[in-house]
């Protein structure tokens, strides 16, 4: 890596007052002998008398952005070494991530930053710079693999795709050939699980001719284990690529490959039913599946099931029921004399509650339960008794769930065909009210039926049986009222919601219920507009829970929340100086990044765009890559009719990563709005307003891109919607600015 930027060489000699002017920001910047004459010209005259006032140089023409960008990134540059050479490295490396943001892409610049940012042990800073970097200059195929590995550990591996075949471009690699086969198995690998399945089986190609001739590739035995591990699970890798690429007979030799390495007769017999399937030979795959439910293996999961359904459509074509027939019929053979397996089981029970069959799928899911007490069996008798209509087996299946887990939520989308079922909810609450009466319901019972009635929109009922779930143990009490809480504030309830939390801290007994039951009272109470009383329960939160770090934040966010956005500033700021040198966790990391994303919008509330530009200017000095604070920062900049080219660039990138998030969409049409391309800026604005109930700001964007592309009719049109957008916003200022436009333009 170099140690100096090439291409800002030429301007730096130009720029250095510049950079010192840029240095003065920091502490230890002092005034020059020259600064001081400027800053006192009349006693500067009165000791020369050759003085002449400095005057400012008036260029014949105004720089272009692209001009003043490059003059940026040279003192900023300039900044980072003299920050630098005094030992503030943390500060240079801030320094050096702008310079590199502002400047053309430039790997020089970006290995500053990689070098620095690993020195101060900054390491997934280091490697996201890296990557950039490597992007730029493919020149080191070891740092291409080693990036591609930290990328798969992320998760992304598209772009650990990219770097793997960045580093197999060298014929031959530095570290020898087991790091030549380890990046084709990689690029077959990643290929494969990103769907590029020809590219895949290209990859495994290469692969299989390196092992299949150590003479030539140097993968002698005593190292070949590097490479394929377990040979049985990188053939059948390999052979799911081929089988992917339409290349069956290959894929068919890989599976036997797999099997020669390791028998498993069950699952090659699945395999092979695969690969039939996809030639088209229905009965020769449905004999291997045959084969492979002889072994009688207990499967992870109901893929064999699906397998033969499959198998059972594409032999029958459109006589659906024949298929489903003969389905249940091999199931229920199979089902009676292996009643443990619950895979099975469980594939079989839905068949058979899908086809309505609903007594046989009871009996099922009962017998499940016996020997497995998972809630999907209690899922699938809650279905069964809505089917039915059966409104006292509804409470009952409800009831079994609920004693589990002290609360429905868990089946929330399960319960909604009852809940839409009029005549059936009905029913279920006038069965909960006559137990109620009559002194027959349970604890549990009464859970249910809480939950049920407080989904139902009745919170009087709500209120009523829940009331009456508290009388059951008392070692579950607080379970239940923490869970009630959370679902009466779900349900908009923020008063009741509070009441449940604070029922429950009176009876907590460790510091961190206290604390998570004070951390949910302070966003019920916020949300009831108390504020007071929820900034109290946030600081007990932040005090008594053993991990505060994301509590320290509650009581910034009550103050946020309550618009007092001053006291957020200074809370939220406490929270970044306080903890902005723990680079020891990625949680931490995040959390700061999030804090810095709402000062910023705290900050624009205020009307102090240098800071709200800075706070993301931060965040991106560390993530460059993040797509909200590029998004942001380039909408700001584009309102304010700054750095118009960067700014586009920067919410293009955002488009590009979330093309359906309307307010990226909003903020690229704004963009060339200010650039004035109004076809352009009409065309993606149209994009961020097709949506059901588009927000005000985008109408009234689109309302402007009309108007000064000479479509005055539409521009009124959209305006007056975005009118009505701002009222149901309650945004009264935004209203009369787009009202003035319709009154000045009828």
């Amino acid at each position: 890596m170099t140690l100096t930027a090439p291409g800002l060489r030429p301007v730096l000699g130009i720029v250095l007052l510049a950079a010192l002017a840029v240095a003065a920001m920091s502490p230890v910047a002092a005034l020059s002998p020259a600064s001081a004459m400027a800053a006192a010209p009349e006693k500067a005259a009165e000791q020369d008398p050759f003085y002449e006032p400095v005057k400012p140089l008036v260029p014949k023409s105004p720089r272009s952005e692209q001009e003043e960008d490059k003059i940026t990134a040279a003192a900023l540059f300039a900044h980072a070494r003299f920050l630098q050479q005094r030992g503030k490295n943390a500060e240079a490396l801030r320094s050096y991530q702008r310079a590199a943001r502002y400047s053309t892409p430039s790997s020089a610049i970006l290995d500053e930053v990689v070098q620095l940012a690993f020195r101060l042990k900054r390491v997934d800073e280091g490697a996201r710079y890296a990557v950039i970097a490597s992007e730029l200059n493919p020149d080191d195929p070891v740092l291409m693999r080693r990036l591609a590995e930290h990328l798969v550990d992320q998760g992304e591996s598209e772009r650990a795709l990219k770097m793997y075949r960045l580093a197999a471009r060298p014929k031959e690699q530095p570290e020898g050939p087991v790091a030549e086969a380890k990046i084709t198995r990689e690029i077959g690998r990643l290929s494969l699980l990103t769907g590029d399945y020809q590219k895949s089986a290209q990859a495994f190609d290469e692969l299989l001719q390196a092992i299949d001739q150590p003479e030539k590739s140097g993968l002698t035995p005593d190292v070949l284990g590097e490479v394929i591990g377990k040979p049985e699970l990188i053939y059948r890798l390999i052979a799911e690529s081929y089988l992917l690429a339409e290349r069956y007979d290959d894929a068919e030799k890989l599976f036997r490959r797999a099997e020669k390495a390791k028998s498993d007769p069950a699952e090659f017999s699945y395999r092979m039913a695969r690969v039939e399937q996809k030639r088209g030979k229905i009965d020769a795959a449905l004999k291997q599946m045959a084969e492979y439910f002889d072994t009688k293996t207990l499967p992870e999961n109901d893929r064999p099931y699906r397998l033969l359904a499959e198998l059972l459509e594409e032999k029958h074509g459109e006589a659906e029921k024949k298929s489903r027939g003969e389905l249940i019929e091999r199931l229920e053979k199979m089902w009676d004399v292996d009643t443990t397996n619950l895979e099975l089981g469980g594939y079989l029970a839905a068949v058979e509650l899908e086809a309505d069959r609903l007594d046989k799928a009871e009996t099922i899911y009962k017998s499940l339960l016996e020997i497995d007490p998972s809630l999907q069996w209690n899922e699938g008798l809650i279905e069964i008794q809505q089917k039915r209509g059966d409104a006292e087996k509804l409470i009952e299946a409800m009831s079994a769930a609920v004693a589990k887990t002290n609360t429905l939520a868990t089946f929330e989308d399960v319960l909604e065909p009852a809940l839409e079922d009029k005549q059936l909810t009905k029913q279920v609450l006038v069965a909960g009210e006559k137990s109620l009466k009559d002194g027959s319901i349970t604890p549990e019972h009464a859970l249910a039926l809480a939950y049920f009635a407080l989904s139902a929109k009745n919170p009087k009922a709500a209120d009523r049986f829940f009331k009456e779930a508290l009388n059951g143990d008392e070692e579950t009490r607080n379970e239940k009222l923490g869970s009630w809480g959370l679902e009466l504030f779900s349900a908009e309830r923020f008063a009741e919601s509070a009441q449940a939390f604070q029922d429950a801290l009176a009876n907590a007994k460790t510091p961190d219920e206290k604390a998570r039951l004070n951390y949910f009272l302070s966003s019920a109470l916020a949300m009831d507009d108390k504020t007071q009383a929820a900034l109290t329960a946030a600081e007990q939160a932040a005090s008594l829970s053993s991990e505060p770090t994301r509590f320290e934040t509650r009581p910034a966010w009550v103050l946020y929340h309550a618009k007092q956005y001053d006291r957020a500033r200074v809370r939220y700021a406490e929270f970044v100086a306080k903890h902005d040198d723990d680079f020891t966790s990625s949680d931490m990391r995040a959390l700061l990044r999030e804090t810095r994303l709402i000062l910023s919008n705290i900050c624009v509330q205020l009307d102090d765009m240098p800071q709200a530009e800075e706070w993301l200017e931060q965040v991106l000095d560390e993530f460059p890559e993040d797509i909200g604070a590029l998004n942001d920062l380039g909408y700001l900049w584009t309102d304010q009719g700054k750095h118009l080219h960067r700014a586009l660039e920067m919410v293009k990138k955002a488009v590009e990563a979330e093309p359906d998030n309307t307010a990226y969409r909003d903020s690229l049409g704004w963009a060339y709005y200010r650039l004035g391309e109004f076809d352009k800026a009409i065309a993606e604005l149209e994009k961020a307003a097709d949506v059901e109930q588009p927000d005000g700001v985008i109408l009234d964007h689109l309302g402007d891109a009309y108007h000064k592309g000479g479509k005055k009719d539409q521009a009124l049109q959209t305006w007056r919607r975005a009118v009505e957008a701002f009222q149901r916003e309650d945004d009264k200022e935004m209203l009369a600015k787009t009202q003035a436009k319709i009154d000045d333009n009828k």
